[in-house]
Order: structure tokens, then sequence, then C-alpha cells
């Protein structure tokens, strides 16, 4: 089976290659890398790498990806396409801090044996448990968000106050830019067999217009077309992403950097990835997790 990995990444060259050397083992992946292009460090690394390792089956582009924005959705499309054009069976949307934390041997039976499912969270929308302004997470499409245009990591608190007040303007003006169809939400990361990412491809030219200017449309789009699928695509999505993510705060950052202590919390549930192992941190852990799959 041609599994086609779409790797974002921006930082942590050391992870990313581990990642990358761990995925080439598979007899056929497939890696599609974006790194944002204002990761000068990274980008000069992991080339200079690449052209060492000289392997046809890894892909590199550099696209800016500022965060919240539509260029997130636009990256992993770009990437989708590359990867269906390679004829893979399945796509996985990771990022350069993931791995997967189960056999190889493991990871290909389990998605021999369930071809005919995709994996990915999904959740109605609005949803009380994924805050938003009023509109539990409905308020990222409605209403025209500023990500698009001003870098909101880069403006901080300025950016939160005009970007707030915007949207305050447009709740004043009765602006409303929802379509007559059930939203649905979720994490951005899944993995998705040919039917799914070839109707998730063919239908994102149509929506992506309405996907702009809107607040990580990466985690309201795939959710939203493949759950308003026909029943023959709809009826095959489970509704788990297989990784497994620390939804606290670790090592200073939510979701939190792995280490030694998520050892037993990551091998716990049905997980075949887990995200984000980061070369200062995980390091034993990532010895132990080989360890206990016997790499």
């Amino acid at each position: 089976m041609k599994h086609g990995f779409l790797i974002t990444a921006y930082r942590d060259f050391d992870s990313l290659q581990g990642l990358i050397e761990q995925l080439l083992n598979l007899p056929d992946a497939h890696i599609f890398i974006n790194i944002d292009g204002r990761s000068k460090t990274l980008i000069s690394q992991t080339t200079n790498y690449l052209l060492g390792l000289n392997n046809p089956r890894v892909y590199l582009q550099t696209q800016v990806v500022r965060w919240g924005s539509y260029e997130h959705m636009d990256v992993f499309m770009q990437l989708a396409q590359l990867a269906f054009d390679k004829e893979c069976d399945y796509f996985h949307t990771i990022t350069g801090q993931c791995r997967i934390i189960k056999s190889l041997a493991q990871f290909e039976v389990f998605f021999e044996q369930n071809q005919r499912h995709s994996y990915i969270q999904y959740f109605g929308l609005p949803d009380e448990n994924w805050n938003g302004l009023g509109e539990p997470r409905l308020d990222r499409v409605k209403y025209y968000q500023l990500h698009d245009i001003l870098d909101a990591r880069k403006w901080g608190i300025f950016f939160v106050g005009i970007n707030t007040l915007f949207i305050q303007i447009q709740k004043w003006l009765g602006i409303n830019r929802l379509q007559d169809r059930k939203y649905y939400g979720g994490i951005v990361y899944f993995s998705i067999n040919k039917i799914a990412m070839e109707y998730l491809l063919s239908q994102w030219p149509k929506l992506e217009r309405e996907f702009r200017f809107t607040f990580c449309c990466e985690e309201t789009a795939p959710q939203t077309i493949l759950l308003n699928s026909p029943e023959i695509i709809r009826n095959t999505l489970v509704n788990f992403d297989l990784r497994f993510i620390l939804w606290t705060t670790q090592h200073g950052e939510n979701p939190g950097l792995l280490d030694e202590r998520n050892l037993e919390q990551i091998q716990a549930g049905d997980y075949l990835f887990a995200r984000k192992f980061d070369s200062r941190y995980s390091k034993q852990l990532i010895k132990s997790i080989n360890q206990s799959i016997e790499l």
C-alpha cells in the first residue's frame, strides 16, 4: 500500500530528520513537505540533508504559512494533490514533530485491514466545548477574519484587539458568511483513503473562496466537506484521528511538548501517531517507544 505523508514544518530540524528517516523505512511511503518560507535556517538544513539523501520519494516546498491563516489548508491541499498524482492509497496530514508510535509492520497491517475507512476527528458546529465569540467556532466562518492580511503572531495583542473589533463591527452590520449547510470542526491531522481524498480535492476548488479570511480553516473545511459528502463516503468516516496529542501545557507549550512522562499515555490508546516530539525533551521518550516496538 502506498502512503502519502503530508508534512508542514517550521522548526526543529533534528525532529524532522528523524521523522523522514522513520517514514522512509516504509517500503512505499512518499513524503511531501512544506517548510514555512520564513524558516530560513530549517530550509537550509533540510535542503542540504535532502541533497545528500537524494531520494525521489521526498518532495520539499517552502511556501509561507502564517498561523491561523488560509495558507495552512492551502499547502496541505497542494501536497495532497501531489500525493494523489503519485497514486497514493492513504493520505496522512502530520507535522515535522510527529512520529509513528507503533511498529511499521503494525502500521501497514492496520491500513491494509481498514482500507475502507478514513480516520478524522469531527463534531458538529456550534459546539459548546469549542469556544468562540458567542457562537462556538461558527464565528470562525461566519465573520471575516484578518489572519490572511496581518501576521497574528507578529502583531500579538494588537492583532487580537483589531480582529475582535472587526468582528464586532460585522455583527452590528449583520454580516453572515454561512452557507446553507451543516458545518463541522476538528483537528487538521487525519488519515483518509483515496476515495475520501479524491472527493476533498474535487470540492476544495469550489469552496476555497468561502474559507478564505476565516480563522484556521484547516480545522473546519476538511470536516465540513467530508461530512457533507455522499453517503458512500460519509459512512466510511471514523471519528478518531489516530493521534496522541497532549492537550495541556508542557515545556511552555499547549499542546504540550512530549517527554518520557507521556510514555504510558501514548501506549495506552489505539494511537498510530503522536505529536509534538522535540529534540530538546523527547530523546528518551523516542528511545523508549522504539524499544517497546523493537524498531
